[in-house]
């Protein structure tokens, strides 16, 4: 997973900050100090699903699109966003069953 926020200049890899999902796809990424004060981040911030394991039922669902971020709470001086759920959902919607046979594989982001 990472976030990317427009900041008036010119984009690059730097401006991307990584996190990796934890076994129920939640995670946490602590942007860098000089977007903290960015006005409108629910404008200026994407998500995107960077990489997919190899073994993953929903593998062949990755399609690399990026999605709006919401503001959720403040409390201490930290704010949180969320993208909500993240469905990844194939063509043949079995191949992307999970173990339990619940459905839609989802990734949750907090």
């Amino acid at each position: 997973m990472a976030v990317s926020c427009d900041t008036s200049r010119k984009t690059s890899k730097s401006d991307w900050v990584r996190g990796i999902t934890d076994e129920y796809g939640d995670f946490v990424i602590d942007l860098p100090s000089h977007l903290h004060a960015l006005p409108n981040m629910e404008k200026r911030c994407r998500l995107k699903i960077l990489q997919l394991p190899n073994a993953s039922p929903c593998h062949q669902a990755f399609t690399g699109e990026y999605r709006g971020i919401k503001f959720s709470s403040a409390k201490n001086g930290i704010r949180t966003y969320t993208a909500h759920e993240i469905h990844l959902t194939p063509k043949n919607p079995q191949a992307c069953m999970n173990e339990k046979g619940r459905g839609k594989m989802l990734v949750h982001t907090f």
